[in-house]
């Protein structure tokens, strides 16, 4: 039987006084979770050590629900972050994204979600990413997926800012393609885009 662990947090007090929601997030031994009560974009402030909670997740086989959890539990909570950056754990999630045969949309997206939440503001963390593997996985979804361009692009971003290895991965993965393809007369992504190409140079 699993002996589940929970981080519960409080949400920020409302702006009327009204009385917030708590945060129970639980991840089994056996890999279920389950997420109480509060918005899966509110990050919890983990209250268990987080090398427990890594340790938990390195011995499960992923799905969806994983890399939803990752991203929770890392997005703005540095002792989760330089947990997962000291651990296999962005090695594992790139993974199990690259041998995906055809990961579908909500995937994909889930798992953008989870690696810029553990790399951002993480060199440990980016220098994780150093697998050629990576950088083509995120070309096929910019062809396949258009719908998840401004995640791809806004991930890769992430990963190659202040890391020249990345970078280098990156245009070995580009080649001849133009990324300029994936603008689709998005402003935004085209100043991303746009950054990209300063960073490949």
């Amino acid at each position: 039987m699993s002996t589940p662990s929970s981080t519960p947090s409080s949400e920020p007090p409302s702006a009327d006084g009204t009385e917030t929601k708590t945060m129970t997030v639980t991840l089994n031994l056996d890999g279920s979770v389950s997420d109480d009560s509060a918005p899966p974009s509110a990050p919890p402030n983990v209250a268990e050590d987080a090398s427990t909670l890594v340790e938990k997740l390195l011995a499960v086989n992923f799905e969806a629900k994983h890399l939803q959890l990752i991203s929770t539990l890392a997005f703005g909570n540095d002792n989760m972050k330089k947990a997962i950056a000291s651990s296999p754990l962005i090695i594992k999630l790139i993974g199990f994204f690259t041998t995906a045969s055809d990961p579908d949309v909500e995937t994909t997206k889930s798992f953008c979600a989870a690696l810029r939440a553990c790399t951002i503001n993480s060199a440990k963390g980016r220098a994780q990413c150093r697998i050629p593997e990576l950088y083509v996985s995120f070309l096929k979804s910019l062809k396949s997926q258009p719908e998840n361009r401004d995640e791809c692009i806004t991930t890769i971003c992430a990963v190659c800012m202040n890391d020249e290895e990345n970078c280098k991965l990156l245009k070995e993965a580009v080649g001849s393609v133009d990324l300029k393809d994936f603008v689709d007369d998005n402003e935004e992504r085209a100043k991303k885009i746009k950054f990209l190409e300063a960073l490949m140079e």
